[in-house]
Formats: C-alpha cells, structure tokens, sequence
C-alpha cells in the first residue's frame, strides 16, 4: 500500500471514530464539585477576557471614531433579530436530554447548518433592502460580513454543546480567550496597517468565529455523519420551540435601546452608548455566556434531585459576586481617570454612563441564571410570559429615559429591568425550585461588604489625591492597588475559607 495510501485510510478511520462518538452517561455524583471548578475557570476566563477586553478598546478607541461603533453596534442589533428566528434550541436539547443517540447528533448538526445559512442570506436580503432607505453606506457591508458569523457558529455548534455537557469548562473558558485574541490581533493589523477601518473591526470578529469552531472542533472528538433523522428533529425541535418566542421577547426587551437611541438621538450617541457599557457589559455577558452555561448543564444534570438544587445555587451566587462584583465596582470608582488615560479625551462624556452600566451589572449578576434554570429542570416556557409582560413597560421606560436623561437615562431605564425580574420570573423559579432567595442574597454578602469596604477606601483616597492635585496615571494606580489590596483583604480576615477554596478549585492538589 503506498504512503498516500495509507495516509487516506488513516484519515478515514479518524473521522470514522469521530462520526461514533456520544458523551459519556452521566450520573448526579460530584456534581457539587463540577459546578463549583467550571464557575472557578469560567472566572477566570472572565478575568482574563475582561483584561483584554480592556486593551483592545483603549486600542480601538483611537482607530476608529464613535460613529463608527454606533453603526456595528446598530448592525449587529439587526443580525441578532434574523438570528432569533434560526433559533430553535438545538444546542441546548443537546445538553438537556439525557440519552443521546448518534442520529440525534448528525440531525442537530445538519439541521443548524441549513437554518444559520438561511438566516445569513435572510440579513444580506434585509439589509439590501434597508440600503435604499438609509443614508449609512457602510451597514450593507458590515451586515453581510456579521451575518457570516452565523454559518461558521454553526459549523462548531453541537461540539460546543458536547463540551457543556461534559463540564469541559476549562476548554470552553480557552476557546472564549483564543477568540477574542485573535478579534484583537486581526482587527488591529487590518486598522492600523491596512487602513480597513471599521470593516477590519469586524473582518477581526468573523476571522475569530472561524477559530473558535476550528477549536471546539479539536476539544471535542466528534464530527458529524451523513445520517438525518425526521423523528429526532422534531424531538429537539419540540423541546426548542419555545426559544424562539423567549429570544424574540428577550431581544426586543434589551436591545430596544439601541434603535431608539439611533433613532432619538444619533449614532454618534450610540458609539458613545456602546463604549460606556463595553467593560461592564463585557464582564455581565461573558458570564451569561459561561457560566450560565454552568448553571444549565449542571441543572439538566441533576433535574431529578431537587435536594442539590439549594447547594448548587449557593455555590454559583457565592463564587459569582466574589469573582465580578469587584471588577464592576472598581470600574465605576475610578471611572473618571480610567476613561480620558484609556480612551482619550474624546470619550470623556461617558464616565457618569461608565457607573451606571457598572449599577446594572451588578443587578443583572442576581437574575442572569433565571433562564438557564429554567431550561435545566424544563421550564422554558416561563421566561416568555414574564417577558411578554414587561415589554411595553420596558419601551415606555426606554423613551422616556432617552428624552429626559439621553444616555443616562437609558441606562437607568434598562436597570429597572432586572428588579422586575426578581419580583416576578425570579419569585416564580425560586418558589418552583424551593429555594428562597433571602438564602442567595445571604451568599453574596462577602462580596457586597467587601466591596462596599473597598469604595470607602477608595473614595477616602480619591479626596485626598484630588485635593492635592495628583495627576491621573499615579491616581489610578494609586485607587486600583488600594482597591484591591482592600477587597483581598477583607476575605483573607473575615472569609479565608472562600478564598481557599477558591484556590483548591483553581490549583486542585494532585494525588500521588
């Protein structure tokens, strides 16, 4: 047999293995455990995210001009309303249902090829038409190159749900990290040195899609086969079904901002809009992102034990608040310096926006979980109601606030949102769930005092320094060190044993 040979039948047999593979079963056994690791490197996975997060926009700030990230900001609002109608919950019933067969596998994979490719061409359509009625020449383009997110998502889609379903945190947490490197590197080489602009920005989103499938591919040994199978499409479908009408609610409820801003306002107002929630909002979805996925694999995972239900719960609202709620309260307390030495002066306008996104966050932090519980113990169809609801509260809450307050005014027009959520979905799962919420408030007060010792001690700095005319780089050192020094500081004295098991969690001790 010759070395091409071989090396064809040696391919082969790889793929092969691959189109065989189905996870392992599994069992209720350590998953205490499991979910407090994946909420560790989920963590960490923020935590470095965020910093990068950070560089890249100082980076960016300076490329390109406010206008710019007003009108990716509007065009990906577009894209995500054509998504929500290719969203009929596939990758979830792959982490939901218990017994998955290899048909279930190739007919969620085929099945979300051919509705993401649709969904691509739907927005190239819409946004062809939409060209004729808008004076923004660059949203076409921008439009056509998001919308091939949608395809390339696809490709590694049911392989990111397997590694959810397997607890592979620590691999997804990498994937996320990959992804918004390459956003950087890419996009900075096609600004800076081959003058793309705004169309680098996003050619940089769309080339880190294509890495991040190509990794959750490699992570998780399985490829699809030839095989479709009608009846497990409408299994998974039916499971899917009411995605669509929670996505649609969801969406208009959090992104009714941005047209109406746009629309009230300017798109200049929106780059500005969007820049004054980028760490904050980077740091709130990341985390809905991660460790939501956390909260709705382990659920799916214990749905028949309602005894682990309260513990679980205390765990990802205990290493949740310690591991976020210092980075959305230290963005807000140094919030003036860091946005004039990070973005310029340009961006100056955005800092009392910076601290109310930081306000939302944190609010946003204690009702995220809400549909990922949901969908683990089979009550999907809950958000929906709740949300149908609040939205003509929501847009009246909305239009008022752009009229009044402009940009802060949204802002705190949006906060209101997860207050409701807490009185109404919020109560309703809990009471489902038994568990009282009065327990999870009680799980995050080692971040809240400590935070609220950490503003003291920062605020108490910021007066001195400002009265003795320090300038802006030894200011924000100066508030970041005693800031953290602080927050550290308070849980080594009062809650070391979070701390370290943190620290078990993070560096867990090898046998042997």
């Amino acid at each position: 047999m010759s070395d091409s040979s071989t090396r064809n039948w040696s391919l082969a047999r790889r793929i092969r293995a691959r189109q065989l593979y189905l996870p392992p079963a599994r069992g209720g056994e350590g998953i205490g455990t499991r979910v407090a690791r994946g909420t560790m490197w989920s963590g960490v996975g923020v935590a470095a995210g965020a910093l990068l997060q950070l560089a890249r926009s100082m980076v960016f700030a300076r490329l390109l001009m406010p206008a710019d990230f007003g009108i990716v900001n509007l065009a990906a609002a577009s894209t995500q309303f054509v998504l929500i109608f290719a969203n009929f919950g596939f990758a979830a019933s792959v982490v939901h249902h218990e017994n998955l067969e290899r048909r279930d596998l190739a007919t969620i994979w085929w099945g979300n090829v051919a509705v993401d490719a649709a969904a691509a061409l739907a927005c190239c359509l819409v946004a062809l038409i939409s060209d004729q009625f808008t004076d923004h020449a660059k949203l076409l383009p921008i439009v056509a190159l998001l919308a091939l997110q949608f395809v390339l998502t696809s490709l590694g889609s049911v392989n990111a749900a397997l590694m959810l379903r397997t607890f592979k945190f620590r691999e997804a947490a990498v994937v996320e990290f990959a992804g918004a490197v390459t956003t950087f590197v890419v996009g900075f080489t096609l600004m800076k040195v081959f003058h793309w602009g705004v169309y680098g920005l996003v050619t940089g989103m769309v080339v880190a899609t294509a890495v991040m499938s190509a990794m959750n591919i490699a992570y998780l040994p399985w490829l699809p086969s030839f095989r479709f199978c009608r009846e497990s499409l409408r299994r998974h479908v039916k499971y899917g079904r009411w995605f669509l009408g929670v996505n649609l609610t969801t969406y208009v409820n959090v992104s009714a901002d941005r047209f109406i801003i746009a629309k009230m306002l300017s798109t200049t107002q929106l780059g500005f809009y969007e820049y004054a929630g980028n760490i904050p909002m980077q740091v709130v979805s990341r985390i809905s992102q991660v460790l939501n996925g956390v909260v709705f694999t382990t659920f799916a995972s214990v749905q028949n034990s309602p005894a682990e239900v309260s513990a679980l719960l205390h765990k990802f609202y205990r290493y949740n608040s310690l591991l976020t709620f210092p980075i959305l309260v230290g963005i807000a307390l140094v919030a003036p310096e860091f946005v004039v030495l990070a973005y310029g002066d340009t961006w100056a306008p955005i800092v009392p926006s910076v601290r109310l996104f930081c306000l939302y966050g944190v609010l946003l932090l204690y009702v995220q979980p809400m549909h990922s519980i949901c969908n683990g113990v089979g009550l999907q169809h809950l958000p929906m109601r709740w949300m149908l609801i609040y939205l003509p509260i929501n847009l009246v809450l909305i239009l008022a606030g752009a009229h009044l307050g402009r940009l802060n005014g949204v802002v705190l027009a949006r906060s209101a949102m997860p207050i409701f959520v807490v009185f109404t979905l919020g109560a309703e799962v809990m009471r489902r769930v038994n568990v009282p919420w009065r327990s999870l408030l009680v799980a995050t007060v080692p971040s809240m005092v400590s935070c609220l010792a950490m503003s003291a001690a920062v605020l108490g700095l910021d007066r001195l320094l400002v009265a003795n005319k320090v300038a802006m780089v030894p200011h924000l050192v100066l508030s970041t060190l005693l800031g953290g020094g602080t927050y550290v500081g308070m849980l080594l004295l009062f809650w070391r044993e979070d701390l370290m098991e943190i620290r078990q969690f993070v560096l867990p001790k090898r046998s042997g």
